[in-house]
Parts: structure tokens; C-alpha cells; sequence
């Protein structure tokens, strides 16, 4: 029996609460990303990220909760 994935494919945001000075990373597909690992199976993200500090939010934050990025 093969392994099941899911692949989260599309946007990501990172949500800026200027008041606290806290970002968040998220948007469907990393949030769809992020909790699919907890249900014991591989998840990958594809999406485009920008090169600067809010990218590297989110591409961290997906490597943190061990979904593959490297697509």
C-alpha cells in the first residue's frame, strides 16, 4: 500500500498585526498544508514566495511543521 499525500497548491499571505507587531503566515493552501501532516500523512506546499523577510516567514513556518517545499 503506497503512502498517502495531499499537496496544498496556491496562495499564501502573511497576516500583519500592526497593534501587536506579530506577523502570521497562512492562506488556504498553507494552512491546508500545515495541518494535513497532524492526520499522518506527507503534505507538500506549491506556491510562489517572494524573496524577502515575508517569504521567508511563511517557507520557514512550512519547514517547522515538516511540509515539503522543495517543489
Amino acid at each position: 500500500m503506497s503512502k498517502k499525500y495531499v499537496v496544498g497548491l496556491g496562495d499564501n499571505v502573511v497576516d500583519y498585526y500592526q497593534n501587536q507587531n506579530v506577523k502570521y503566515p497562512g492562506g488556504n493552501a498553507v494552512n491546508f498544508s500545515v495541518f494535513a501532516p497532524k492526520q499522518l500523512v506527507d503534505s507538500y506546499y506549491v506556491g510562489s514566495l517572494a524573496k524577502d523577510d515575508d517569504g521567508e516567514l511563511i517557507l520557514n513556518s512550512l519547514k517547522d511543521e515538516n511540509v515539503n517545499t522543495s517543489f
